[in-house]
């Protein structure tokens, strides 16, 4: 679970870097961790993580989007891109049959249980539920684009909402994954 977290620091800097700076800077700082973070991963796990090449690809599209002349995009804007772009990079993982979770459930559960079909079947769960909180996290921004009066509380409770409810959900399924592969 830690490593996932810190597959999200690109975010989170884009995040508290978006209202102290322009965009293009905060786009531009999140793609070069993003990009750094995958680097670090390749070298020290041997693969690339999908949640920091999806990460570096859109900030950085975003970046020379900016760069190019188009026009600036708004908080919300790049959120639903981010949003939507994971979600996904999510379903797409579970639909070609490598769920992305699979990288992280590979730290936590011996090589001979990887091609179980229940550890797979629990990992297609956990990235359908991560797809789906982020595709929900991309309408709560799309809401926020289309209805530009709405509190900003609004989308701060339902990010908490749907983010907290796919972490408890993720545990679940991560503690029924330690079982499966402890009865097998």
């Amino acid at each position: 679970m830690m490593t996932m977290i810190i597959s999200f620091l690109p975010f989170f800097l884009f995040s508290c870097l978006f209202h102290q700076v322009a965009v293009l800077p905060a786009l531009s700082a999140a793609a070069i961790l993003a990009l750094g973070l995958s680097l670090w991963f390749r070298y020290t796990t041997g693969s690339a993580r999908l949640i920091e090449l999806t990460g570096a690809a859109l900030f950085g599209a975003m970046a020379l989007y900016s760069v190019a002349g188009g026009k600036p995009l708004s908080f919300y804007a790049v959120r639903m891109i981010l949003d939507t772009g994971l979600g996904l990079m999510a379903a797409i993982t579970v639909v070609i049959g490598k769920p992305f979770t699979l990288q992280y459930a590979r730290q936590s559960v011996a090589p001979e249980f990887w091609s179980s079909p229940r550890f797979m079947a629990i990992n297609n769960k956990i990235t359908w539920i991560w797809a789906l909180a982020f595709l929900l996290l991309g309408l709560t921004d799309l809401f926020m684009l289309l209805v530009p009066g709405a509190p900003h509380l609004f989308s701060t409770l339902a990010a908490i909402a749907i983010v907290t409810a796919a972490i408890k959900l993720n545990l679940r399924f991560q503690r029924q994954k330690v079982k499966a592969a402890t009865l097998l």
